[in-house]
């Protein structure tokens, strides 16, 4: 089979939000609005084009993996006490989240200031729909007793009917969007700031800092992307979060890659930076090879951030939300971790340093290399969660053949493909 298996998500849903959210940052660009508002309507922007995409075109409301059956509504009278126990669910849900932002020292740091400012603001019209909202949906539901009913049932005393792994799923669920949206939240406008407030004549003074810029405008895609994926969790647009990473393996090597857990920053013992210089400053006086290293590193943030932006509305770490076999993934399993990992070498030149001693950039060398295989173990666990889903194992046998680098090999060693290979379509 030379075309891989059918994905949670087409090419058209990236490709037009991608045209939306540039289309938004120019247009912010030539604007006064301040940062923060500037940063939703980008993010918010491009994640309504994706949705009418998805839902005009995509069609993904129709599809099984929703759980919705549409044509065979539920009885309000059936479903009004199971509504109930999900509402007394999410509220409970969002107070545990509340009370642990509240417990935990690093919350208060001002850098969560506009999130949770953001939050107070909307979380009373959140609180006053979801009522309707889990009406509406629980109506519709092939089996209403979602994980929600589970932990909102195990609140009521009826642990009989609970299943614990169902309990556990939510929560963990939960706990990802809690962590991340939080994180996001704190970088969202350091990093629109970033581009949004660029003045022209400091992008043009030189390659280095055009280059930097460039890299930087292309990571916005990434952060507006991925920050909207962790809000838009909708079984409707077949965007709901189908299992959490059971493994705790997992969640050590994708948390130890954030704050405050990080261990790669500068005072971590992962950092790979001591007495490095940035790349445009090592190659200062080489144009040529300085336009050549800047247009490899554009095209590692391009092929970093079209692998968060091919997931839509679906993108959230530690969680399966569908599998995307389109876009980058087409050609690599893991593009985006190649990509970073990758990036790191040629943007910092480890094996380059400003001190006499020699020894620091091969500490700094091995020290990014173990870097690298914590993403390898990141990509691991994601594998080992995954695998339970036969549309994954479908996925990783054909890239296995028919990705880039086997097909790379192939060349290089004149094997050709497997012919056992044949992998239904889904």
């Amino acid at each position: 089979m030379t075309q891989p298996p059918r994905s949670a998500v087409g090419n058209g849903t990236g490709i037009a939000g991608s045209i939306a959210i540039a289309s938004l940052i120019a247009w912010a660009m030539r604007t006064d609005m301040p940062i923060a508002m500037a940063a939703l309507v980008i993010t918010f922007g491009g994640a309504l084009v994706m949705i009418l995409w998805d839902v005009l075109v995509e069609k993904v409301h129709l599809r099984p993996s929703t759980g919705m059956d549409y044509s065979a509504p539920r009885d309000t009278r059936e479903i009004l006490p199971i509504v109930g126990v999900k509402v007394l669910g999410l509220y409970a849900t969002l107070g545990l989240i509340a009370l642990i932002y509240m417990i935990v020292p690093v919350y208060s740091d001002e850098k969560f200031d506009l999130y949770f400012l953001l939050s107070r603001f909307v979380m009373p019209m959140f609180l006053a729909l979801a009522p309707l909202y889990i009406f509406l949906v629980t109506r519709y539901m092939v089996e209403p007793r979602d994980k929600l009913w589970h932990f909102g049932r195990l609140l009521t005393g009826g642990r009989a009917e609970v299943d614990p792994a169902q309990v556990k799923d939510h929560a963990l669920g939960w706990a990802i969007k809690g962590f991340f949206l939080a994180f996001l939240g704190s970088i969202v406008v350091p990093v629109f700031g970033i581009v949004l407030i660029q003045d022209i004549e400091s992008v043009t003074e030189g390659l280095g800092p055009f280059f930097l810029f460039v890299l930087k405008f292309i990571l916005l895609f990434d952060v507006a992307v991925g920050g909207l994926g962790y809000l838009m969790t909708f079984r409707p647009l077949d965007s709901h979060i189908r299992s959490a990473n059971p493994h705790l393996s997992a969640w050590v090597v994708a948390l130890i890659c954030y704050p405050p857990f990080v261990l790669m920053g500068k005072d971590g013992p992962l950092n790979y930076h001591e007495h490095t210089l940035n790349w445009s400053a090592w190659l200062e006086g080489m144009p040529t090879l300085l336009v050549v290293w800047g247009l490899a590193l554009a095209a590692l943030t391009f092929l970093y951030s079209w692998a968060t932006v091919i997931f839509g509305i679906r993108f959230s770490n530690l969680t399966h939300r569908g599998i995307v076999t389109t876009g980058p993934y087409r050609y690599f399993k893991h593009p985006a971790y190649l990509a970073k990992n990758s990036f790191w070498w040629l943007m910092v030149m480890p094996f380059l340093t400003t001190a006499d001693d020699p020894m620091i950039a091969l500490r700094n060398c091995i020290l990014l290399a173990a870097v690298n295989a914590v993403y390898y173990a990141r990509a691991r666990t994601e594998e080992l969660h995954l695998m339970a889903d036969p549309n994954y194992r479908a996925y990783s046998e054909w890239i296995a053949e028919h990705g880039l680098l086997p097909r790379l090999r192939r060349r290089l060693t004149g094997r050709g493909p497997r012919d056992d290979v044949q992998i239904p379509a889904e």
